[in-house]
């Protein structure tokens, strides 16, 4: 197994054993966790949040970190970075990763207040872990908290394994060339979803909350089915998702069945999921269509303790299955 830990493991060997602390217990589909709550000098409730992210990269690395954060209505204020390299790992690597954060910083307002930098185990591997930190009201708290119930929508922004993808077409040109043309290649290689703004979701996880979305999850390691399967397991709800309706690009499709993977499993970074009031859906349209943010209407969350999509054009309907490893990794040692 590579990449993030799967859900068995993680249900059974990890989050049970973590106590929640002022009614916020760490789970999956909970992409950020609540330090502190406080009263600003304005008497407004505040609370401290954070939030992790990881990669091969820094700068993907703050970006997951930050998708994790927006998920709670708040954008990077600071940050701490762990760097754990292999015993080969060339110094040149971990200082070109280390400019590259501190530029990313920089440009985007970011404090880097400290972390960690170790040499552990063999190889020349780097990973890099961000931890993220901001604020929130602690109203916009209780919204995104709100207690779900059968019958609310599941909605998703992005494209169905776009970022996988992308990598994809970018690492393998000369294995896909035996298939695509080579200007096809280069165009799903640096097509959108690839460049750390389209990774990004901070801009339409705002939209979803200002439209009145709640339990906000990011897509990432594990694809749209995975991100499903937590958000089912965060609304303590069923989830019952039409197959038909998810966003997904035919070169995503094409990728895919020439390596024989599951587009459904693939890396999502830049989509994000959320639950909706069925009788909220117009005015949560509306704010879509002014912050000029597409989505689409995946499914509802069900009484009855399923976790099932379906599709009537390929008339299957199945269980969704707990996350193991993504797709991408039958491919790539590292992200």
């Amino acid at each position: 197994m590579r990449g993030t830990v799967g859900n068995r493991i993680l249900e059974r060997s990890i989050v049970k054993h973590i106590s929640g602390e002022d009614g916020f217990r760490p789970g999956p589909g909970l992409d950020y966790s609540v330090l502190e709550k406080y009263t600003d000098d304005k008497g407004m409730e505040r609370l401290r949040v954070a939030a992790q992210g990881h990669s091969s990269q820094g700068r993907i690395a703050i970006i997951r970190a930050g998708n994790n954060l927006a998920m709670a209505g708040a954008r990077i204020r600071e940050i701490m970075i762990t760097m754990t390299a292999g015993e080969d790992c060339p110094e040149r690597n971990i200082r070109k990763e280390m400019l590259s954060v501190t530029e990313y910083a920089a440009e985007n307002g970011i404090r880097i207040i400290g972390g960690d930098t170790v040499f552990c185990g063999e190889g020349s591997s780097l990973n890099i872990n961000v931890t993220a930190f901001s604020e929130v009201s602690e109203e916009i708290n209780i919204k995104l908290r709100r207690k779900p119930g059968a019958g609310d929508l599941v909605v998703v922004s992005g494209y169905t394994g776009l970022y996988g993808a992308s990598l994809i077409f970018s690492k393998n040109e000369e294995d896909l060339g035996k298939r695509f043309p080579k200007s096809y290649i280069k165009k799903e290689a640096y097509n959108t979803g690839f460049t750390e703004k389209d990774l990004d979701v901070t801009y339409g996880a705002e939209a979803m909350i200002r439209g009145g979305a709640a339990f906000l999850h990011d897509v990432t390691f594990g694809g749209i089915y995975r991100t499903f399967y937590e958000l089912s397991l965060a609304a303590n709800l069923g989830v019952l998702i039409n197959h038909d309706s998810l966003p997904i690009r035919q070169s995503t499709i094409e990728v895919c069945d020439f390596y024989n993977i599951n587009p459904y499993l693939l890396l999502g970074t830049g989509a994000l999921v959320a639950i909706v009031k069925k009788e909220e859906l117009k005015v949560f349209e509306e704010e879509m269509k002014r912050a000029s943010v597409d989505f689409a209407v995946a499914g509802t969350l069900t009484k009855e303790a399923k976790r099932e999509i379906y599709s009537e054009k390929f008339d299957i309907r199945r269980s969704l299955n707990m996350y193991e490893e993504d797709e991408i990794f039958k491919l790539f040692k590292e992200i």
